[in-house]
């Protein structure tokens, strides 16, 4: 049970939940009762900006706290009462409506601490990023896509950032899209000609170009009427829909067959899309293996990101 509070910080009153351990090493220092105050160092944890440190102490007889927010992370909580104990937190808090809301909360941390105690460090067990997804720092272990994101990065298909980061949300672009689709089906890959391959919007030895003419010799991606493959735009539902399937039909994953989309029944299988859309087919095998669910509308020109991309390929692995 999370438990809240009213405090006021520089005339604005802020709902703070007192929240328990964020992933780190952290040791406590408890000053002796003269300076009465106790400093954290959470030298493990990770910021992702506009994030800050903050660390809590509360009156065990009283639940009065005493608080601070700070940027690095050795963070001084004071003044404190000499011979009071204290139950201490620590966590990284994110700015939200010119306050500060709690992004996460773990454990374990020291109970109580008094300030009449020594100078010796008390140090609490090591916390290795437990409440990370897949080790990444911007993707806890609660979000909705975690098992999706653990799949990706176990077989290979998506690697993070330099940074520590998986960035879930991140728009995934046509080219991006059709690499990573390729790849995540162990496609055989085609050696780059250095050629455009028919598209007026594609210069000769991008990196993209051995993924490109794969999957265009393959008829995965045909591009646009107007002869543009439009690398950078946002890949959609319904292009990365084809572009899956069709790649899964190559090589027969999960038994699709490599006609499966060419003879497909076509029916109107949600109220935004048509028997007669292109992409029906693609939609209509995703309903019948139970990726959809109950939805009414599959907002095929929604734009699509990493996590969605990462979504895909689970749901489909455990069709």
């Amino acid at each position: 049970m999370v438990k809240k509070f009213l405090i006021v910080l520089f005339g604005i009153v802020t709902l703070c939940p007192q929240i328990s351990l964020a992933s780190g090493s952290i040791t406590v220092l408890d000053k002796i009762a003269g300076s009465a105050s106790i400093t954290i160092y959470l030298s493990d944890m990770k910021l992702v900006s506009p994030q800050k440190y903050f660390a809590e102490c509360d009156e065990v007889a009283t639940g009065n706290p005493t608080f601070v927010y700070s940027d690095t992370s050795t963070v001084t909580v004071g003044p404190l009462k000499p011979s009071t104990l204290y139950s201490c937190q620590a966590a990284v808090a994110t700015p939200s409506n010119g306050a500060y809301a709690m992004s996460f909360q773990t454990g374990p941390f020291p109970s109580s601490i008094s300030t009449t105690a020594s100078t010796t460090p008390i140090s609490s067990p090591v916390v290795t990023n437990n409440n990370w997804c897949a080790g990444f720092s911007d993707v806890w272990l609660t979000d909705s896509k975690c098992k999706a994101i653990e799949y990706v990065k176990t077989k290979g298909i998506f690697q993070g950032y330099s940074d520590g980061t998986f960035k879930p949300d991140a728009v995934i672009n046509r080219a991006e899209v059709v690499k990573v689709i390729l790849l995540g089906f162990n496609m055989t890959l085609l050696s780059d000609l250095a050629s455009n391959y028919g598209f007026s919007d594609v210069p000769a030895g991008v990196w993209y170009g051995t993924y490109l003419r794969t999957a265009k010799s393959n008829q995965v991606i045909q591009g646009y009427s107007d002869g543009t493959f439009r690398p950078n735009a946002q890949v959609n539902r319904a292009e990365m829909y084809k572009i899956f399937f069709q790649t899964a039909a190559l090589i027969g994953s999960n038994g699709i067959a490599k006609d499966q989309f060419a003879n497909a029944v076509l029916y109107p299988p949600a109220y935004d899309v048509s028997e007669n859309d292109w992409f029906a087919p693609y939609f209509n095998y995703a309903k019948v293996i139970g990726l959809m669910g109950d939805a009414n509308n599959y907002y095929p020109q929604q734009g699509m990101t990493r996590g969605d991309v990462a979504k895909l390929f689970f749901d489909f692995n455990n069709a």
